[in-house]
């Protein structure tokens, strides 16, 4: 049986982020674009406005297939 390999990258779109250069639908973009499928991001509360950006960024990133793998910080 074959199996593929799907890759990801580790970034920080939301609240508490290091850095904030491109907006979030650019970055889904450069990671649809380089055909990547995960997209690890830190968490850092659970306030309302984290789970809404949250939300959100599932939302924008299922629509171009990409998994969201939210982990606390």
């Amino acid at each position: 049986m074959s199996q593929s390999i799907q890759f990801g990258i580790n970034g920080h779109p939301i609240e508490g982020a290091t850095y904030t250069d491109l907006s979030i639908s650019q970055q889904l973009n450069l990671i649809h674009q380089e055909g990547l499928t995960s997209y690890r991001i830190d968490v850092y509360d659970a306030s309302s406005s984290t789970i809404a950006s949250l939300s959100s960024l599932i939302s924008q990133a299922k629509a171009l297939g990409i998994s969201i793998l939210p982990c606390i910080a």
